[in-house]
């Protein structure tokens, strides 16, 4: 228990330390990685468990400049204990540095059916579109601009310049419009930013 307690310790410690977007992408990597027990805002040890699978895509993704902080893998229909189906789009938000804003800006993803939407600080818009249904019921949403909750989560637990450097990124939203998928986004994402 000891060890665990220092690991968070030295994890929050990490956060605190940054200055710079670069910084926090570097920490999210190691979160994502499973080399920092702690991520801002919702104070997590670990990845979730469904997200390992993409986990290797989200580190690639932060060490290219885009601070993952909400994402899931894509999952065909399964039936829950319940009997009701549940089936999930592939989905990532977070923070991104200048130059991958503004690859993924200028990205059309009309013909692989992926949506990215790109905001500064003060937007509104963009499409709260579902990710996560459960039977006819929508429960998670991605596409629209969560800049400030997401601003919000950081703010207690990094430097007052990194936070102000979130401040300044852009918040992107990325999605797969494609129920069940489970690879196209991650590979889209991938040769728009040049990560692996």
């Amino acid at each position: 228990m000891v060890e665990r307690e220092i690991l968070l310790d030295e994890g929050r410690a990490a956060w605190v330390s940054a200055r710079t977007l670069d910084d926090l992408c570097r920490l999210g990597a190691g979160f994502v990685d499973g080399l920092l027990a702690f991520f801002p805002g919702w104070a997590a040890s670990s990845l979730d468990r469904e997200s390992e699978a993409i986990a290797a895509h989200l580190a690639a993704l932060n060490r290219a400049g885009f601070l993952t902080v909400a994402s899931q893998p894509g999952s065909p229909p399964r039936a829950s204990h319940d009997g009701a189906l549940h089936e999930q789009r592939a989905f990532v938000c977070g923070f991104a540095t200048q130059r991958v804003a503004r690859s993924l800006a200028s990205y059309d993803g009309s013909d692989a059916r992926i949506v990215v939407a790109t905001f500064r600080r003060g937007s509104r818009g963009g499409a709260r579109l579902a990710v996560s249904r459960r039977g006819s019921a929508a429960h998670a949403f991605a596409g629209y601009c969560a800049f400030e909750e997401e601003l919000e989560c950081f703010a207690p637990c990094v430097s007052t310049e990194a936070l102000r450097a979130l401040e300044r990124s852009t918040y992107v939203s990325a999605l797969d419009l494609e129920w069940g998928r489970e690879a196209r986004l991650w590979s889209e994402l991938a040769r728009v930013l040049g990560s692996s």
